[in-house]
């Protein structure tokens, strides 16, 4: 009787500890890091909060080859994953790295004044993993607050250009948080708001900009613009010149404060 009643105990606490890790955040000894699991990421991306499959035109759904946003949603119900330890500790020592290097700037007149280090060192990381390139090609990004990771992507880069794109999320992230001090940023730089992007502009969707065309000081008009027949997400053109610090003023400052790591 003893051992039966040992084993239900054993069942209960066992399912208890299922439903308890399924909805719980992994949190790091560095209390500033989280990783979602596949249950809590599958839920933001579906519910869409950023309002981010809204600004897909004809082109956005082509290139993801799908018919429309339910397409998408079935997609993404079936890609988001757990981190191993392998990708969680790659992440960890990384961001242990970066912001130690951050701290060493906080002492000194740097140039980049358009980020508050206090700030960005505070800000939450939280990331969430998955495990298909069918959801935006597989490509590193941001929604809301959340840094979204691939994982043959996240499990094949080095350390070295993990901490760049880390940083680079990060600054996404910075400026979605806090929006005056990238308005800061743009009127230094003279950049001028043009108008909404449209169907029209044939320039990719992307979560990590606002939904608006920019001109510089010099009347460039940044922007990445679809290929004739593009078959992907990176089947672009940037324009003022052909590199990704001309898709919008918001991608131009992720890529000069990631050059912290040489």
């Amino acid at each position: 009787m003893i051992h039966i009643i040992l084993f239900i105990i054993l069942i209960i606490f066992f399912i208890v500890q299922y439903f308890f890790n399924k909805n719980e955040m992994f949190d790091t000894s560095n209390n500033n890091i989280k990783f979602l699991n596949k249950y809590q990421l599958k839920n933001i991306l579906i519910q869409d909060k950023d309002k981010y499959y809204q600004s897909f035109f004809k082109k956005d759904f082509k290139v993801r080859k799908i018919e429309n946003i339910n397409d998408y949603l079935k997609i993404i119900s079936n890609c988001t994953c757990d981190f191993n330890e392998f990708e969680k500790k790659k992440i960890i020592r990384c961001i242990n790295k970066i912001d130690s290097l951050i701290q060493a700037l906080k002492n000194k007149d740097d140039k980049f004044n358009f980020i508050h280090y206090d700030k960005f060192l505070t800000l939450p990381w939280i990331f969430g993993l998955v495990n298909t390139k069918q959801y935006e090609n597989g490509l590193p990004h941001t929604r809301n607050q959340y840094i979204i990771f691939e994982r043959d992507y996240l499990e094949n880069i080095s350390e070295k250009s993990l901490m760049r794109t880390l940083i680079h999320e990060k600054v996404h992230v910075y400026q979605k948080t806090y929006p005056k001090h990238i308005q800061h940023y743009l009127n230094h730089h003279q950049f001028k708001k043009i108008k909404p992007r449209e169907s029209k502009d044939s320039i990719r969707a992307n979560p990590d900009l606002d939904n608006f065309i920019y001109q510089d000081k010099y009347f460039n008009t940044y922007k990445a613009v679809y290929n004739l027949n593009a078959k992907n997400l990176e089947d672009i053109t940037y324009y003022p010149n052909d590199r990704q610090y001309y898709e919008h003023p918001f991608e131009r400052m992720a890529i000069e404060f990631e050059k912290l790591i040489d």
